[in-house]
């Protein structure tokens, strides 16, 4: 169900969680600096748009101009751009260097984490980012959204990310990527009735192409449980094998 791609674009997704909510997008300190803040501003504003590249070279811009800004937000949010434009490594030298800047930040923490679970020999450091996040911050809600996944897709532990993930819908109910991993959890550890609320929650919130996914992965797994009598093509009218 998930490839390469396809993980990347999930943990894109994760770091954008607050990356893009309000909370994040707080007014840049370039003190006196007009042309700074007015780049800095319109990358933030670009960050989860269409055209990836472009927040990347705002962001870049706004750092020719203060090349020696210390400012942990602004590393941080130039890590999301690098994910969105692809560049991984790239990424997760700027959520280090936000954190060089203030060791306390849990979104850069657990930002580096989806950086590094995006990787497949990135799975143990992953880990490690996003529960120095909770460490930091208990209600770090894509922290534990981020374990969930990696307990689910990396390390194929769907009891354990069933765990991270309902940690995550208690701190945000309307967090709908842990209600797709839960979904597809219980169906992974073989408690398929258990999916039904989070398909019928997810539908609540319109993300049918989210439930349709955990029903297709029902569907599958009933498919491959039943006796191969039961799964085969029934013969067409006229070619059962007659008497020897």
């Amino acid at each position: 169900m998930f490839n390469k791609n396809s993980i990347y674009v999930l943990c894109v997704c994760i770091i954008c969680i607050t990356c893009l909510s309000g909370s994040a997008l707080a007014e840049p300190t370039g003190k006196g600096d007009q042309e700074f803040n007015a780049l800095y501003k319109a990358a933030l504003d670009s960050l989860g748009k269409e055209n990836d590249q472009e927040a990347l070279d705002m962001f870049l811009k706004a750092l020719d101009l203060k090349p020696d800004i210390q400012n942990a937000p602004f590393f941080n949010h130039l890590g999301f751009a690098y994910m969105q434009a692809g560049d991984v490594e790239e990424a997760i030298v700027r959520f280090k260097t936000a954190l060089r800047i203030d060791p306390k930040y849990a979104d850069a923490y657990s930002n580096l984490g989806s950086a590094y679970a995006s990787q497949e020999t990135g799975t143990d450091l992953a880990v490690e980012q996003y529960q120095k996040a909770i460490e930091l911050d208990p209600k770090q809600g894509k922290a534990y959204l981020g374990l969930g996944w990696v307990y689910l897709i990396r390390k194929h532990h769907p009891q354990e990310s069933i765990k991270q993930f309902t940690k995550a819908i208690e701190i945000d109910s309307t967090m709908d990527l842990a209600l797709y991993g839960l979904g597809l959890s219980y169906v992974a550890s073989g408690k398929s009735e258990l999916s039904i609320k989070p398909i019928s929650t997810l539908r609540a919130h319109n993300k049918f192409e989210y439930a349709a996914a955990i029903e297709a992965s029902i569907k599958q797994v009933e498919t491959k449980s039943q006796p191969a009598s039961m799964t085969s093509q029934p013969p067409q009218p006229g070619t059962e094998p007659g008497p020897a």
